[in-house]
């Protein structure tokens, strides 16, 4: 089941989810790292990672 983004980080753009996605994937930086250099808290890049918003 898809979620949709939640209000917070709804200005992401889905390009900006795959970013996240990609250097978290190629081990390039941790959730918590990600998260600062983007703004947003560590559980929001979790979701992104997971596939939970931003699919």
């Amino acid at each position: 089941m898809r979620h949709a983004p939640k209000r917070h980080y709804r200005h992401f753009t889905r390009e900006q989810a795959q970013e996240i996605r990609r250097a978290y994937f190629a081990r390039e930086a941790k959730q918590a790292e990600l998260a600062e250099r983007h703004g947003i808290r560590q559980n929001t890049v979790s979701r992104i990672v997971s596939g939970l918003v931003w699919a």
